[in-house]
């Protein structure tokens, strides 16, 4: 992914985490820091029946998300 984003480009990827077992879970996971080792997570709570992870990186580690 980070090979097809633009200069400064953002990743996100939103896990519906009522849809993943605790091991898949952790497989992401362990893939996208492998990946994006400066990357965070962010958690949505629409409603607490379907909550959601979004996985977030920048392709440039340097870069900053304009506000």
């Amino acid at each position: 992914m980070r090979e097809r984003l633009a200069p400064g480009g953002l990743f996100c990827q939103w896990l519906p985490l009522h849809q993943l077992d605790l091991a898949t879970l952790r497989s992401i996971v362990r893939t996208f820091v492998t990946a994006y080792p400066d990357g965070w997570a962010m958690l949505a709570t629409n409603s607490l029946d379907t909550p959601v992870v979004g996985l977030v990186a920048l392709k440039d580690e340097a870069a900053s998300i304009p506000i």
